[in-house]
C-alpha cells in the first residue's frame, strides 16, 4: 500500500478554495453583525428602505477595507446575504431579522 505524502494540485486547489470560502463567510457575518448593530443604535424607529440597506453594506465595506477590491467584494457579499426590506419595516425590525438570519433561523 502506498501513501501519498505530497498534496496534489487538486488537493491544494480545494484547500485554497475552502479557505477563501471560510474567509468570505467570516467577513460577511462580521458585516451583518455590524449592520444590525448600527441599525438598532441609530434611529431604530425610522422606516427601513432599500437605500438604507445598500448604504449600510457600502458603509461597512468602506470603513473596514482599505483596498477597493476587498471593499467591493465585501459589499457584494453583504448585498447577497442581507434579507429583502419588507414594506413597513423599521430599522430595528430589519436588524432583528438580520440577527435571526445570523442565528440560522429561517422562515
Amino acid at each position: 500500500m502506498t501513501h501519498r505524502t505530497h498534496a496534489t494540485q487538486q488537493d491544494e486547489a480545494l484547500r485554497q478554495a475552502q479557505a477563501i470560502t471560510s474567509l468570505r463567510e467570516h467577513r460577511t457575518r462580521a458585516g451583518l453583525q455590524w449592520i444590525a448593530q448600527r441599525l438598532t443604535s441609530w434611529h431604530p424607529e425610522f422606516t427601513m428602505t432599500n437605500f438604507d440597506r445598500e448604504h449600510a453594506a457600502r458603509e461597512y465595506a468602506r470603513t473596514t477595507y482599505r483596498d477597493d477590491r476587498d471593499a467591493n467584494a465585501a459589499t457584494w457579499d453583504l448585498r447577497n446575504a442581507l434579507p429583502p426590506v419588507r414594506l413597513g419595516d423599521t430599522r430595528a425590525e430589519y436588524a432583528a431579522r438580520i440577527q435571526l438570519h445570523l442565528q440560522g433561523v429561517t422562515g
